[in-house]
């Protein structure tokens, strides 16, 4: 499965407009946001209306965080 099937069971959509320089899913549903930052190799989980809030990462998304890190090829 990939790490764009795996977001989107649980809830996510990758917003294709930034896709050049992040990847970035989105989910309106829990109104959070994961952010793959290319240039950085970073990741962030944000809430989508404000950036200063740190959100829990679940185990769930964890694993399609790591699956989207091998697709990446980041190391």
């Amino acid at each position: 499965m990939t790490a764009k099937k795996m977001f989107e069971e649980l809830g996510y959509k990758l917003n294709e407009k930034h896709k050049e320089v992040v990847l970035e899913y989105q989910n309106y549903g829990n109104g959070n946001e994961i952010l793959f930052w290319s240039i950085l190799k970073g990741i962030a989980k944000n809430a989508i209306t404000t950036s200063d809030v740190s959100e829990v990462i679940t185990p769930l998304e964890l694993k399609a965080i790591q699956k989207q890190i091998e697709e990446l090829g980041w190391k």
